[in-house]
């Protein structure tokens, strides 16, 4: 608990993607809740879950803070060009303008802080000695 009373260290849905060290661990818990919440909205769970129900030859899984960062890029660019939703039929249906500029709107934001959070991690790797020791990467 810290002198604010709060616990520490700050949980994040990340844990294990990132280093606890990452700066951007905030912004991406706080861009990915309120993109699930949007997901939810566009009802992306429908059919974006491990069970399958439209059979897709391709499933893509968002349900996952760590499924919807390594597929946010492939979301946002299916959206764009109106691939998804898919309707009863499996033909390609353009989500609501509202809820299509939100998704992009919070989607995007979302791919940012993945992008900060990605670019941070590769420049503050560990590198490892001859032995398997880590040490901090010189700078």
């Amino acid at each position: 608990v810290d002198s604010a009373g709060k616990a520490q260290p700050a949980p994040t849905l990340f844990v294990g993607l990132y280093s606890d060290k990452n700066p951007y661990l905030q912004e991406l818990d706080k861009t990915y809740r309120t993109f699930a919440l949007t997901m939810r909205e566009a009802q992306c769970d429908n059919c974006h879950v491990p069970n399958n129900p439209d059979k897709m030859k391709r499933l893509v899984l968002l349900q996952t803070p760590i499924h919807a960062a390594s597929e946010i890029e492939r979301s946002i660019r299916d959206v764009k060009r109106d691939r998804m939703p898919l309707d009863e039929s499996g033909t390609e249906k353009p989500l609501d303008d509202k809820i299509r500029a939100k998704f992009l709107t919070d989607g995007e934001a979302f791919a940012k802080a993945v992008k900060a959070a990605r670019e941070w991690e590769a420049a503050n790797r560990t590198k490892f000695d001859s032995v398997g020791s880590a040490t901090a990467a010189a700078r």
